[in-house]
């Protein structure tokens, strides 16, 4: 079999920043054993520790990503796009300190609604998706603060509307140009941080952000026709189906082994089609078993044989001898019966041979 590297430029960059986070005394791993996966065309790919759901990795969230890119290119399929404006506005008279990070983003996030009611209330304004994002300027060490809005706007209105923009944020970004790919804008809005900068940020700098992305702000979010669309597409969920998965996993937790000196192959957690780019293969992923106290970690795996469906190049060394704590001594009872089941495996197998034995002497005579 043979290793590779991560499926995408972005997970490797989310690893980084989650090394920074982990030396600066942050939680960013949900497990503290590693992953990976087994393909099967015998490739395998380290995963490394699962990451945390957080914004700053964007890998975390793709599956939020695309419904929202799905659902927003399908709304403009059905109701049309021409009247959409891609918006931006800035946080206004400055940018914001590493210090003053939560508060300005209240602040800020405030502001538009504010300004967002009275436009619909008075002039017809209506936005269907906002994003707010976080970029910090190294040159001055101060945080820009933006937001980017896909809205609607009546054409009799646009110049009122342009001028409450104006007035109310010192940067603005309002072109008369309609929206030509409803997906990439919604991709884009979700990246409320960008990975590529911010592994380079300094420490103060990313734990700042980094502790202002686990609150839960709606850095994301959508309002007007397209809210309730959405609403509308969504399957009510059966409560009878709800009561059977909670009793399932309360059971499961009920039984759960909680102790530690057991785990001596890796486990395996689900196998599913991979995407990586334009290929979809199918997979496994494994999670690693956690060293046993006192001993090295060990080096085989269970995975091997089970996914590729060969024989494995070398037999797996012997389990660890190194318990969390010491066996009990065998009784005697068990010591007996465990002597008959041996002497009686020897003797089947003393017989199976007699018999094979003879039947070659029969074919040659």
């Amino acid at each position: 079999m043979s290793a590779s590297s991560p499926p995408s430029a972005e997970y490797a960059l989310a690893h980084i920043v989650a090394q920074r986070l982990f030396r600066a005394g942050e939680e960013p791993y949900a497990d503290d054993r590693e992953q990976y996966l087994v393909l099967e065309n015998g490739e395998i790919i380290e995963f490394g520790r699962p990451l945390r759901d957080h914004r700053m990795f964007p890998v975390k969230s793709r599956g939020k990503t695309d419904s929202l890119a799905n659902d927003l290119a399908e709304f403009a399929a059905v109701h049309g796009c021409h009247d959409w404006r891609f918006w931006s506005v800035c946080r206004p008279a400055r940018k914001t300190s590493i210090e003053d990070l939560e508060a300005d983003y209240r602040d800020f996030n405030t502001l538009l609604n504010l300004v967002f009611t009275d436009l619909r209330q008075r002039l017809g304004f209506e936005y269907l998706v906002c994003g707010i994002h976080l970029r910090f300027d190294r040159t001055v060490g101060l945080f820009d603060l933006h937001a980017h809005f896909v809205c609607r706007v009546p054409t009799a209105n646009l110049r009122k509307v342009h001028e409450r923009f104006l007035t109310e944020f010192s940067r603005v970004d309002l072109p008369d140009e309609a929206v030509r790919s409803p997906q990439a804008v919604a991709r884009y809005m979700r990246q409320t941080f960008d990975l590529t900068e911010a592994v380079e940020w300094p420490e103060e700098a990313l734990l700042a952000a980094w502790r202002l992305g686990g609150k839960r702000f709606h850095y994301t979010r959508t309002a007007g026709t397209f809210a309730d669309w959405r609403a509308a597409q969504r399957t009510p969920a059966d409560p009878h189906h709800l009561a059977q998965t909670r009793d399932r996993r309360q059971k499961r937790a009920g039984t759960r082994y909680k102790g530690t000196g057991w785990e001596y192959q890796d486990r395996h957690l689900v196998t599913r089609d991979w995407r990586f780019g334009d290929k979809v293969i199918r997979g496994s992923l494994y999670r690693r078993a956690r060293p046993p106290a006192g001993g090295p970690p060990p080096r085989y795996s269970s995975a091997v044989p089970a996914t590729t469906q060969t024989p494995p190049s070398a037999s797996p060394p012997p389990r660890p001898a190194t318990l969390s704590s010491p066996p009990a001594a065998p009784s005697k009872k068990l010591a007996s019966g465990w002597r008959k089941k041996a002497f009686s495996a020897i003797r089947r197998t003393y017989i199976r041979l007699k018999a094979t034995i003879s039947r070659l002497f029969h074919r040659r005579e």
